[in-house]
């Protein structure tokens, strides 16, 4: 299945929203709370999922994103979970994802 810009804008967003909230208590406490870091993990994993879903030429329209990395985190979500640094994902979470938002805002789209 192949997703579309249009899907990928919607995870973000509510990914971003949830992660936000799971990340607001700062890194001390996310690190302590299991939980947060399973929400932001699948989120991320489902960003990066739809990141690797979407066809060549979607991706091409968006340059500055780093569509390969995105593939890379999707792996390693995947399939070493619990070996990923939570500092990592906390901060994966809090700069990349607004960036990506920003970067597949609606008014850049040719």
């Amino acid at each position: 299945m192949s997703w579309t810009i249009s899907e990928l804008r919607a995870e973000l967003a509510q990914g971003d929203e949830l992660m936000t909230t799971a990340i607001s208590g700062g890194v001390e406490a996310f690190i302590a709370n299991q939980a947060d870091q399973d929400v932001v993990a699948w989120r991320l994993y489902r960003i990066a999922e739809g990141t690797c879903q979407l066809a060549s030429e979607a991706r091409g329209q968006y340059p500055t994103v780093a569509w390969p990395e995105l593939r890379k985190l999707r792996n390693r979500l995947a399939h070493h979970f619990r070996t990923i640094n939570p500092v990592f994902i906390f901060v994966y979470s809090a700069m990349d994802v607004p960036k990506m938002r920003h970067a597949l805002r609606e008014t850049t789209a040719p």
